[in-house]
């Protein structure tokens, strides 16, 4: 059924949905912050990481195996103020839908046509991703499965070949008055990795009855694994201070390869395969939003009503389709969501408000 899948493919979508982001801001951001010593602060991000895993896990494991992160909200916080927590965070998942299109037609535009108009690339893919968000979220996890070996095939073979060009005098030594920096550049690589842990808690409870929720451990140390190694190379060949002023730095290491420097727009393939995760994040959260907006505003003579779903799913794409026209017209406030309002509002999400629903939930169960 396309309404079930289960924890393994659940964690595969999670991880086609991280890609984009993950490898387009990591190396950067953490040079800003930790300079030289930015692959140590992608490692550091598995403490951060494993508490949050741990949060979300308690806390569905409260409540039946069909729940998730949505009705979790409304059932621990009540109706009144569960319903108005969750409405403000799916405005925000759509706020971050739209950013995320706005921010993948740029990369298109400035990496293979210049002069192309980014709106008509905004177009396309609201309209493919609200297509995907009418159906459910099987489809796009069984697309993940397809996709992940060609996505992880590509960035391993970008780090292989690399590898032999890493300076260790652009990485070390990380000394101690570069450990401030370095902590703080922790909480930046994890926001990236934990919106999916959150986004993947609201899916749950569409994982078939018979699946138990999978322990993310595995999980998280092999994505920090790999964002380990993205921040070696990345550095390692560019050096700190590129690696923190490029766009884009992990992908300038595909074009600087040497026996591809002959390959006619081989670039364009590659971004394709960014463009895809893109896909993958926004469906996933538009189907999220729908969900959740349903669960707010249903009621016993709607559950039949056949229109609900694809009004909810058009209010979700208009809604999208502002802030992605928005920010187009502007490179300013587009630099200034990714550098600053995702990452705070995201971490104010995950290690904020989930700890609360998690306390909140134990307080109650205990008393």
């Amino acid at each position: 059924m396309d309404k079930q899948i289960s924890s393994r493919q659940l964690m595969t979508l999670s991880l086609v949905a991280m890609i984009s982001p993950f490898f387009r801001l990591l190396p950067g951001l953490v040079s800003v912050y930790a300079g030289s010593a930015g692959w140590l602060s992608a490692a550091l991000a598995i403490v951060p990481l494993l508490f949050l895993s741990l949060i979300l896990s308690k806390l569905l494991s409260y409540y039946p195996q069909f729940y998730g992160l949505g009705e979790v909200v409304i059932s621990t916080l009540g109706k009144p103020v569960g319903k108005l927590t969750l409405f403000i965070w799916s405005m925000w998942l759509l706020l971050h839908s739209g950013f995320i299109i706005c921010s993948g037609s740029d990369r298109f535009v400035a990496t293979i046509y210049p002069n192309a108009n980014p709106q008509i690339f905004i177009s396309v893919m609201l309209l493919i991703c609200g297509i995907a968000a009418l159906k459910h979220v099987g489809p796009l996890a069984r697309a993940s499965e397809i996709f992940k070996p060609l996505l992880l095939g590509v960035i391993l073979f970008v780090i292989i070949f690399s590898l032999n060009e890493v300076n260790p005098t652009y990485l070390l030594p990380v000394t101690p008055q570069m450990l401030p920096g370095t902590i703080k550049a922790a909480p930046v690589a994890a926001e990236v990795i934990g919106i999916v842990l959150v986004n993947a808690a609201f899916l749950s409870g569409h994982i078939k009855p018979d699946q138990s929720r999978q322990n993310r451990l595995l999980w998280l140390v092999g994505v920090i694994l790999l964002g380990v190694l993205v921040c070696i190379v990345t550095i390692g060949n560019l050096g700190e201070t590129q690696a923190a002023t490029m766009s884009y730095p992990f992908f300038v290491l595909l074009r600087d390869l040497p026996f591809l420097s002959g390959v006619d727009r081989i670039e364009a393939v590659i971004i394709a395969l960014w463009l895809f995760p893109d896909f993958i994040l926004v469906s996933t959260e538009l189907v999220i939003v729908t969900d959740n907006l349903l669960l707010i505003f249903q009621t016993e003579e709607d559950e039949t009503d056949p229109y609900r779903k694809p009004i909810a799913v058009i209010c979700c794409i208009v809604i999208a389709a502002i802030v992605a026209f928005s920010l187009a017209s502007s490179k300013s406030a587009l630099m200034r969501w990714a550098d600053e309002i995702v990452p705070a509002v995201h971490l104010f999400w995950e290690y904020l408000v989930c700890p609360m629903l998690f306390i909140i939930s134990a307080l109650r169960r205990k008393f």
